[in-house]
Parts: C-alpha cells; sequence; structure tokens
C-alpha cells in the first residue's frame, strides 16, 4: 500500500511540472488559435451559405416555428450563427481526438 500512494504522490508531482503542463497546453493553444484564424478568415462567407440554405431545409421552417412560438422572433437571427458555432466546434474536437 505505501507503494501504492508513494507511486500516486510521484505522478501528481509529476503531472505539475512546467514541462509536462506546457506540452499539455500547446496542443489547446494550437487549436484555439487556429480556430480563431479560421473563424475570421471564413465567417462571412459560411454565415452567408448556411443562412442561403436553412431555407431548403424542410424540418427548419416548423423547428424555428415552434421555437418562435416559446422564445420571440428573435430566433432567426440566431439561428444560423449558431448552428455554424455547433458545426465548427464539432468538427474541431473531431480533428483533435
Amino acid at each position: 500500500m505505501k507503494d501504492l500512494l508513494d507511486a500516486f504522490w510521484r505522478a501528481a508531482a509529476y503531472c505539475l511540472h512546467p514541462r509536462v503542463i506546457g506540452l499539455s497546453l500547446l496542443p489547446l493553444l494550437i487549436g484555439a488559435a487556429l480556430s480563431w484564424l479560421a473563424y475570421w478568415l471564413y465567417w462571412d462567407a459560411a454565415l452567408a451559405a448556411v443562412q442561403a440554405g436553412l431555407p431548403g431545409w424542410p424540418i427548419v421552417g416548423s423547428v424555428v416555428q415552434w421555437i418562435e412560438h416559446w422564445a420571440g422572433s428573435g430566433v432567426r437571427a440566431v439561428l444560423a450563427p449558431a448552428i455554424l458555432v455547433i458545426v465548427t466546434w464539432t468538427l474541431s474536437w473531431a480533428a483533435a481526438s
């Protein structure tokens, strides 16, 4: 049991080593920088494409009407950016794993 606790404390201390922390955060920082760059370069074009494609989705009309009944009429202005953010976050998580 003593060896197990000793190994646990050594592992915990190793996780606090600056090099380990740096190598753990580096992929996160690189991914955040690349995501920000992609948003900055392509946000307007991607948003226009999603807004142009929304009326062609048959389920969107009924869902938007149902949400507008509960949340108000500002849903259409928020829907395209929300879809775009959800899709890009999902793609960035899939690419990272």
